[in-house]
């Protein structure tokens, strides 16, 4: 986020997660058809700096640029991204400490679609554009999903940016299991499947 000190000025940071794959030749089936694809990040305890009730934005892109394994970074360092939004979050408020209520399709006893709920920890939820989640879905089966090396060579990572004027700052623990690119998809047998690209190691 971005957030205006008197007496520092204005800082804003960014942020460049590498995804992590999660598994060998992964294969969602043939009939694999997508559902949506999400990123979810869990706050951190003390997640928010500045003015806990300002609106932010988020933009997601796709990083072009490697991370090189055993290397150092750090905070001033930034690395080539696609110009193009995989999604956006916009106007909205952070709300760190409020449980959320996710829809999910599973398969009734009639064997139709049937909408569930479930009710999951406080995290931050962002649903990205549907063209990457099919990109993704494509490498089913495929010498892209092989191995964590291979995606890492196709997949770089996503890049988040946020609204530069905006005045509160969010803390995310990526190394949490909730921190993660959920891709759901159904098949012709199963409904409401759903597989997580990690983004800790």
């Amino acid at each position: 986020g971005s957030l205006n000190d008197e007496v520092f000025g204005r800082t804003t940071a960014d942020a460049y997660l590498q995804v992590r794959l999660a598994g060998s030749d992964v294969d969602f089936g043939d009939s694999a058809a997508l559902d949506s694809i999400v990123l979810t990040l869990k706050y951190e305890s003390n997640p928010l700096y500045g003015d806990t009730a300002a609106t932010n934005s988020f933009y997601v892109h796709e990083m072009t640029e490697d991370f090189v394994a055993d290397s150092i970074y750090y905070s001033d360092q930034s690395f080539a991204y696609n110009e193009t939004v995989l999604g956006e979050k916009l106007n909205f408020t952070h709300a760190p400490n409020d449980s959320l209520t996710v829809n999910y399709i599973f398969l009734d006893e009639n064997n139709e679609d049937s909408l569930g709920t479930r009710v999951v920890e406080p995290h931050f939820r962002m649903r990205l554009n549907d063209a990457i989640g099919q990109r993704l879905l494509a490498q089913s089966g495929g010498d892209n999903f092989a191995d964590d090396d291979a995606f890492a060579n196709y997949f770089k990572g996503l890049y988040i940016t946020a609204d530069p004027n905006s005045n509160v700052m969010a803390h995310f623990n990526v190394l949490a299991s909730l921190s993660s690119l959920v891709l759901y998809y159904s098949t012709d047998s199963l409904a409401g499947q759903a597989f997580a690209f990690r983004i800790n190691s």
